[in-house]
């Protein structure tokens, strides 16, 4: 089982379900603000049983996720310690510091649209502006990591 706090309330079942997201292993917590967010992740660590915690605040403006206090995030990292549990945090900026066992950058490059086939089609008879998405490049960075990489035998 794993657990999505949403800091905003911000996500799309139907979209998380269309790229293969199994929603019957997925307990959805809608939050309005990030104080419904941490206090909702802190009960989530504190009772056990999920395999990964994700708490989302990357649709919480940074200045206002700046002001959360460091020992949230001590707290939160002491509570999966020792357990099997993997907290995610997804934000703008980095800001559980010291806390964090591995921090990624995360980017994404221009969207590629193709107007072929089907998509040309549409286009041309009922909708002028329609087009397929073709794809885009994901860029990933390691910023930092106390993870230790385990390699793999021979």
């Amino acid at each position: 089982m794993c657990a999505l706090v949403d800091g905003r309330d911000g996500f799309d079942p139907h979209s998380a379900e269309a790229a293969g997201v199994e929603l019957r292993q997925l307990l959805w917590v809608r939050c309005r603000n990030i104080d419904q967010a941490l206090r909702a992740t802190d009960l989530l660590l504190q009772g056990g049983g999920f395999g990964l915690i994700a708490l989302d605040l990357s649709d919480i403006p940074p200045e206002t996720v700046r002001y959360v206090p460091l020992n949230a995030w001590f707290r939160f990292r002491r509570a999966v310690e020792d357990t099997s549990t993997v907290l995610l945090l997804l934000e703008q900026e980095s800001n559980a510091k010291t806390c964090a066992s591995l921090v990624l950058r995360l980017g994404a490059g221009p969207a590629r649209w193709s107007t072929t086939g089907e998509a040309r089609a549409a286009r041309l008879l009922r909708h002028p502006a329609a087009c397929l998405l073709d794809g885009f490049e994901v860029r990933a960075e390691m910023l930092r990591s106390r993870v230790a990489i385990e390699s793999k035998p021979k």
